[in-house]
């Protein structure tokens, strides 16, 4: 590279000077430095054999230097995020599967004669309760919701809740024989393992949240 130096004319060595000094504005390392000089010079070389500078070739040291920066940083767009309803259900059952469990084992470690909930509650509880929240956010949070039809998925999310209640409420009748209450370590160790499994989940496929409303953002 120093061979090159040598060949430039004094105008086109100024253009290199200034280059270099809005690289190392601009925070480039010298090895970055290096590297762009080594792609232009031989360019530089070729075109100043014909008469014409370097400043015509690639425009001004600043203008240079902001389109290599345009093309190296790029901001990249936001990854999409992953609305597929199995995943959206599965997300949203665990978190509320996570919270009520941990609910669970706190009231029964620090009030131990409260009323708390069975396995069963717990379990069809969190997975009705994820499947009316994904509802909920195609229904109303989707960028694709829309307003059609408002009062009929008001309808349908309602009925909806009446089943998750219900189910709830006929799940905690169920005989305690077939139907045990939680111990109150296993459902803290339970939630745990559910909140952390969610966490993971949602970050290695990219779940959107069903609590989300996308509108809201527009």
């Amino acid at each position: 590279m120093e061979n090159l130096f040598e060949q430039l004319t004094s105008k086109n060595n100024e253009y290199i000077h200034s280059v270099t000094k809005q690289l190392m504005i601009a925070n480039k390392s010298d090895e970055e430095i290096k590297g762009i000089l080594g792609e232009i010079l031989p360019q530089i070389i070729e075109n100043q054999n014909k008469g014409i500078l370097a400043k015509k070739t690639f425009g001004s040291p600043t203008e240079f230097v902001s389109k290599y920066e345009n093309k190296q940083n790029a901001p990249q767009k936001p990854t999409e995020k992953n609305e597929s309803s199995l995943l959206m259900w599965i997300d949203s059952s665990l978190l509320i599967f996570g919270l009520l469990v941990l609910y669970i084992g706190g009231l029964g470690l620090f009030s131990p004669k409260s009323q708390t909930y069975p396995i069963s509650t717990a379990i069809v509880s969190s997975l009705t309760g994820g499947f009316v929240l994904v509802m909920l956010y195609r229904f109303f949070y989707s960028k694709n919701s829309g307003t059609e039809g408002r009062g009929k998925k008001m309808g349908i999310l309602f009925a909806l809740m009446i089943v998750w209640g219900g189910l709830t409420f006929l799940t905690g009748v169920i005989p305690r024989s077939i139907n045990p209450l939680f111990n109150s370590y296993v459902a803290l160790v339970l939630g745990a393992i559910a909140l952390v499994g969610r966490y993971f989940l949602k970050r290695k496929y990219n779940i959107q949240s069903a609590m989300v409303n996308q509108n809201i953002r527009r």
